[in-house]
């Protein structure tokens, strides 16, 4: 089997000068093929921001995967493909999840199965219980879910798994290790309340105008506000992956995966059991998350013979 070298990046958010060195690091360590991991383009004037995102990469030649997170707008999204429909090397990894390259097994995850930004459209759904749920949410929080969606069913994923595959998706399965590459530490009210007028400000994640424990989390920075503005937010760290996923997973004993989403818990990697692997170490078992772009770390994945290791990059 020839040894395939998989630059990944995560949550760029927009950030063009991380994209550029991020693109010029990848040319000169010769990677195969780059997969865009999700949260790739700014909210605002998002269909812009994601072209000239990819088209920074579209410049290396390669093989570009490409696979929406909890950030990414359909229409926009899609519009933005569209400006690449005649460079055979951008993939669209919402049409075409399994990919087939250098003898390895790809399966693309579209979207998230976990939290999603004000105007998201990409959701995977674990079953018909799921998809009702989130339906009744999108209706109760119309000042969220604003924009169009698009579900994607595990069911239609699934039947391209077995033991070989790769599993690439945004958002990472769940773990129980408390260094595993799905710990986060996040914000959540204590109790309920709603913030004055002048502080609705500081709420960048979810327009809401009232927190609740059961329905309301903030990434850590935002809860800090809260906390200094005197409102009853608490500092939590807890494993966040999804549960969905691990059934999925063990069930058609997937050992290599990879993500982003979970800055905090980013440029890591764990086994099964959620023991922690060094970089450059050659593992049959590889949980991976290839941390934020936008704070200037992505990775590099080799996979050779069955067994997979990774690098960090920093830029």
């Amino acid at each position: 089997m020839v040894k395939l070298k998989l630059g990944v990046i995560a949550c760029l958010h927009g950030n063009l000068a991380k994209a550029r060195k991020f693109a010029t690091y990848l040319r000169k360590n010769n990677v195969d093929a780059v997969a865009l991991v999700g949260d790739i383009g700014t909210d605002e004037k998002q269909k812009q921001s994601l072209v000239k995102i990819i088209s920074i990469f579209a410049k290396l030649n390669k093989k570009i995967f490409v696979t929406p997170g909890n950030h990414e707008q359909l229409r926009a999204y899609y519009s933005a493909l569209k400006k690449f429909k005649k460079n055979k090397n951008i993939v669209d990894c919402t049409k075409n999840p399994k990919i087939e390259f250098c003898g390895q097994k790809f399966v693309f995850w579209p979207g998230s199965g976990m939290a999603h930004a004000p105007g998201a459209g990409f959701f995977l759904m674990g079953n018909k219980w799921h998809a009702k749920q989130l339906i009744r949410k999108i209706k109760l929080r119309k000042e969220h879910f604003f924009n169009p969606v698009k579900f994607f069913n595990f069911r239609d994923l699934t039947r391209h798994l077995d033991k070989n595959t790769v599993v690439v998706t945004h958002s990472p399965t769940k773990f129980s290790a408390n260094n595993a590459i799905d710990v986060a530490v996040f914000g959540r009210p204590s109790r309920a309340f709603s913030p004055s007028k002048k502080d609705r400000k500081l709420d960048k994640t979810t327009n809401m105008y009232v927190f609740t424990p059961q329905n309301s989390i903030f990434p850590l920075a935002e809860a800090k506000k809260f906390i200094k503005h005197g409102y009853p937010v608490k500092i939590l760290k807890a494993n966040v992956g999804n549960n969905y996923y691990r059934k999925i997973l063990k069930k058609y004993k997937i050992s290599k995966f990879i993500c982003g989403d979970i800055h905090e818990a980013g440029g890591r990697a764990n086994d099964w059991k959620g023991k922690q692997i060094k970089q450059n170490k050659w593992s049959k078992e590889l949980f991976y998350n290839c941390a934020a772009g936008k704070e200037g770390r992505a990775g590099i994945v080799e996979f050779l013979n069955g067994k997979a290791r990774y690098k960090v990059v920093k830029v």
